[in-house]
């Protein structure tokens, strides 16, 4: 992980877990270590909370199929990325109460793939995956800060680190290098830069492309 800031990171809180008592010279007693790492997990189960919903989001995305499904599926986990709290249910419309904190564009190629059921152009789809990824290794590098913090804490109280925080360890997202198709060179490649006209004709120019294919 890299350097790590206090601004807000998706999937971390601060917390102020007090630190242990210095000095004790009397072993603690298995109830007491008991004591402290169960409030120490706690802590850091609720402190990790949203990062753990961004990997289950993140892992949906890398096994996302390049159809309808999968992107429904691909642009409705990157909003549980963006907005790990929102309410919106895969299937239903995503609107301004239900997902609140996700971009109206992104609202917006959701509700239409689901009104169309069209796919979403190469370029597009590799674009959220792209900005998943990015958004994925910024969790990523807050989660590990919280895990060496319990680390230390854990420590500092005599009791095993691994008890609080676990040995799993997630791998950070590495963006492939690729060069976009002819036919794409001159198409916006990112999902934010087009417009409601552009959006609408990609779609629907997929759900045609989409139903000749079934034809033949």
């Amino acid at each position: 992980p890299h350097g790590y800031s206090m601004q807000r990171v998706p999937g971390v809180s601060v917390n102020k877990t007090p630190k242990a008592p210095e000095g004790t010279e009397k072993p603690m007693s298995t109830k007491e270590i008991a004591g402290i790492e169960n409030s120490l997990g706690d802590d850091f189960v609720r402190d990790t909370k949203d990062f753990k919903t961004i990997n289950n989001a993140w892992a949906r995305i890398l096994n996302s199929q390049p159809n309808g499904p999968g992107d429904m599926g691909l642009i409705f986990s990157y909003m549980k990325i963006l907005d790990p709290g929102s309410t919106v249910r895969e299937g239903e419309y995503a609107t301004a109460e239900n997902s609140g904190g996700i971009p109206s564009t992104v609202r917006s190629w959701y509700n239409k793939l689901k009104d169309n059921k069209g796919t979403l152009p190469d370029n597009i789809r590799q674009s959220f995956k792209s900005q998943a990824g990015a958004y994925y290794n910024n969790a990523l590098k807050g989660y590990n800060t919280t895990k060496g913090d319990y680390s230390r804490r854990a420590g500092s109280y005599g009791v095993d680190p691994t008890n609080i925080v676990g040995t799993q360890v997630y791998e950070a997202y590495e963006q492939p290098e690729s060069r976009p198709k002819a036919s794409d060179r001159t198409k916006n490649t990112s999902y934010d830069q087009m417009t409601d006209a552009e959006l609408d004709a990609a779609i629907e120019a997929r759900g045609k492309t989409q139903t000749r294919r079934g034809v033949r």
